[in-house]
């Protein structure tokens, strides 16, 4: 789509690059195609480095237009950016702003401290698969805290809690096997106690499916006497 084009600009009127291989697109096509976008991105290669730097240096004419040049950095798609929520994007090349993981604060993430909440519990967590098997998942990390999930691996939990490093905490045995059902079983000093995490989902075409969670069965039959519910009820709704 153009890129024989962009070939012969190059050649033509940028004296000693020589491209080599065929100029491909950056920006997706949807993006090209929305109307929206008035510039776009396109990766081409040189045989030398030297080359590289000198287009890098001095821009490339093409067009008629001296473009800017940057070099090209590949990155995992499942590498987390520590700047704000996403993955797949270059810390050392984005110039926003830094938004916290946690709070969306201006600071990076691992500036945030709280010496408060010890305890996050979240329904709907921000999740991205570990590997290409979808089993294993995790959300966005934080080194002050680590993540319990449910004991379901192969539908994406929707529910999620963050533990402080220093305390002692893991998957309850009666934790059931669903993605929207957890349960933590939390030492505070003598204290023991369970946190209940519970996402509220209603399939009304397929009551028996497992993203289904009736509301008799919310909690387990036996509960510690310290024990806390928490939860997104969705009580908005008519069911």
């Amino acid at each position: 789509e153009g890129m024989d084009l962009v070939l012969e600009e190059i050649k033509t009127f940028n004296k000693g690059l020589e491209p080599i291989g065929q100029p491909y697109w950056a920006t997706s096509k949807e993006k090209r195609d929305s109307g929206l976008q008035r510039a776009g991105s396109v990766v081409v290669a040189f045989p030398t480095e030297i080359q590289a730097n000198r287009a890098i240096k001095n821009r490339l004419l093409i067009a008629g237009i001296s473009t800017k040049v940057v070099k090209y950095h590949t990155i995992s798609s499942t590498a987390q950016y520590t700047k704000y929520t996403g993955y797949g994007h270059l810390d050392s090349i984005c110039k926003k702003d830094p938004k916290c993981l946690l709070y969306g604060k201006e600071h990076v993430t691992e500036n945030h401290f709280c010496s408060i909440y010890k305890k996050k519990v979240i329904q709907e967590p921000w999740i991205i698969v570990r590997d290409s098997t979808n089993r294993g998942y995790h959300s966005i990390i934080h080194p002050s805290y680590f993540q319990i999930l449910p004991n379901y691996s192969t539908l994406r939990p929707r529910t999620l809690v963050y533990i402080a490093r220093e305390l002692q905490a893991s998957l309850a045995q009666n934790s059931p096997s669903d993605p929207d059902y957890l349960i933590i079983d939390l030492s505070l000093g003598v204290l023991k106690m369970q946190l209940i995490n519970f996402y509220n989902a209603v399939y009304p075409e397929d009551p028996n499916n497992i993203l289904t969670i009736l509301r008799e069965d919310i909690l387990p039959t036996t509960l510690l006497d310290s024990s806390l519910l928490l939860g997104d009820f969705n009580t908005y709704y008519p069911w």
